[in-house]
This record gives structure tokens, C-alpha cells and sequence, in this order.
């Protein structure tokens, strides 16, 4: 049994680079960093080769063609999952979704279970359900021998939720399970999987919920469906949409203005949420005078940032 015990993911903020034998290698997540990645090539690696690679090379990959000395890669590295966080591990790839919102089908293709992966705690599958039972066992099984605990930091599909994998989600002494509720048209089986789970044995405190906002919904259900997470004693975690090809990071764009959308709405429900899954949702009087403090102070440092 590994020593290792649970910790949160500390996933970089920024691409990430290494060397081998004279050729650096660059894997960038976010889009938004592609320009100020641009320039830096121009400048900083002129007499070396350069390969480039990650999911925003994926979506956007015309973006750093052309750049003498680099080389545009949209496959996959081995090991670069762990170069971003050592404890990470992915056992499938693609999902057997299309939805709008999301780049998985763009970045990973269709779903695919890996033979072999490294049996790392954190456990970064877009939909690790849809595997095979064999396969789902597996994981399971490496995870409950050799860690003790997990963290599922995405791929709970609660719209295929079955007995099967809540049982083997209780196998493990701490799971700690992130599933979604991207809009209200599936809240039915949403509320039917957290009863499976918690009546099954996963703790209720270790259930979060993504929430995207910010895509085909107002800012008014944005706050009703994260509330009704929280009512339901489920951590939420909102998750602002961006574009496929988003060259900022929080920009609001047209659609989402039309929607209602500001980025004092954005900040109101990122910081209210955020601050409230740090300090945990029983909040004392203390907490809410940090929660406004922070709130204020963000909205103050945006609007310098804008003005």
C-alpha cells in the first residue's frame, strides 16, 4: 500500500516545458495562453528545435504553424500528464458524448480504454464510466490495492450511473467523486445518482458537482441550479464557459452578454462558490465578511484591469 496520502490535484496555470537531448518540448492546456506563447517562441528559442503540443495546440493548431524551429504536435506525449501533476493518470480517452460545449471529440477523439496506464490516484478520465465493466474493475481494483483513496476529477456520468460502479466507488476507503449538472435537463437522474451513491456507501462530503454557466443559461438559473447543489448537500464547483478558440480568459463574449452576463455577474457566482468551497458551505459570520471582502476586492482589481 502507498504511503501517499489524499491531497488535491495542483494542476499549473500555465503551459509547461522540458528538455530531451536538445529539443524542448512545450504542452499548453488553455487557448488563452497561445498568444503570449507565440511571441515567446519568436523570441526565446531561436537556435533550437521546439515541439509544441497539448490540448489548446489540439484545438487551435494552425495557431504556431509557421514558426521557424517549432514543431506542431496534435498527438499525445507519453508521461506529460504526470509532467503537469505527478499523481495523475488518465485510463480512457475521447467520451461517448458530443456535446456543444465541451472539445473532448476534438482533442481526444472517440472513446478508448488504454490496455495499460500508470495506477496513480487521480484520475483524470472525460467519462470513465462508459468503459467496460472489466475495465471500470480494474481501475477500481489498482486504486483500492495500492492508494486507498482517489480522486475522480472528472468522467462521472451520472446519466449512466449504475449499482455496479457506486459499489465499487464504496470500495475505496476515500473517493472523493466529481460529477455535473451542466444543465436542468437531466436533474432527475442527477438526484437519483447522489442517492445511489451516498445509499451505497460513498460519503455525501466527498461528492462534488461541476456546474457550467455561462452557456445558453441566464445568470439568474446559473444561481438556482448552484443552489440547488448546495441544498442537496453537494459541494458545487461552477465552471465558466469559454469558446473553443478563446483568447482571453474570462472574456465576456457577445452571446453571453445577450444572456444577461456581465463580468460583475461572473465574478458575483465564481467568488461566491469559490469561496464557499474553501471555507465549506456552514458558513459562520466571519466567513461571510472574507467572502465579501474577497468578492469586492476582486471586482475592484477587474475594473482597474479594464479601465
Amino acid at each position: 500500500m502507498n504511503k501517499q496520502k489524499y491531497r488535491k490535484a495542483k494542476w499549473p496555470k500555465s503551459w509547461i516545458q522540458w528538455e530531451v537531448n536538445g529539443t524542448t518540448f512545450i504542452s499548453v492546456p488553455f487557448t488563452w495562453l497561445l498568444p503570449k506563447l507565440k511571441s515567446h517562441l519568436k523570441t526565446s528559442y531561436k537556435f533550437s528545435p521546439v515541439v509544441v503540443g497539448g490540448p489548446a495546440v489540439k484545438a487551435m493548431p494552425s495557431f504556431l504553424s509557421g514558426i521557424s524551429g517549432v514543431t506542431v504536435d496534435t498527438g499525445d506525449i507519453k508521461g506529460v500528464l504526470q509532467r503537469f501533476e505527478p499523481l495523475a493518470t488518465k485510463t480512457t480517452y475521447g467520451c461517448i458524448r458530443k456535446c456543444k460545449f465541451c472539445l473532448v471529440r476534438k482533442t481526444e477523439g472517440k472513446f478508448t480504454e488504454l490496455d495499460e496506464w500508470p495506477n496513480l490516484p487521480i484520475v483524470c478520465d472525460n467519462n470513465i464510466l462508459a468503459s467496460s465493466g472489466s475495465h471500470f474493475q480494474k481501475v477500481i481494483n489498482g486504486l483500492v490495492d495500492e492508494w486507498g483513496w482517489a480522486d475522480f476529477n472528472g468522467g462521472i456520468d451520472v446519466r449512466i450511473l449504475t449499482k455496479y460502479h457506486a459499489r465499487q466507488f464504496a470500495r475505496i476507503k476515500k473517493a472523493v467523486l466529481r460529477i455535473a449538472l451542466d444543465d436542468n435537463s437531466y436533474i432527475d437522474k442527477w438526484i437519483s445518482a447522489v442517492k445511489l451513491l451516498t445509499d451505497l456507501g460513498v460519503k455525501r462530503s466527498n461528492i462534488r458537482s461541476y456546474a457550467l454557466i455561462g452557456f445558453n443559461s441566464d445568470p439568474q438559473e446559473a444561481w438556482a441550479r448552484c443552489m440547488f447543489i448546495e441544498k442537496s448537500g453537494i459541494m458545487p464547483i461552477p465552471m465558466w464557459f469559454r469558446r473553443s478558440d478563446a483568447m482571453y480568459k474570462n472574456k465576456i463574449t457577445e452571446e453571453q452578454k445577450e444572456l444577461g452576463w456581465s463580468e460583475q455577474e461572473r465574478l458575483r457566482i465564481m467568488s461566491w462558490f469559490y469561496n464557499r468551497t474553501i471555507l465549506g458551505s456552514g458558513h459562520t459570520k466571519k466567513s461571510n465578511m472574507y467572502i465579501k471582502k474577497s468578492f469586492f476586492s476582486k471586482i475592484k482589481k477587474e475594473t482597474n484591469l479594464n479601465g
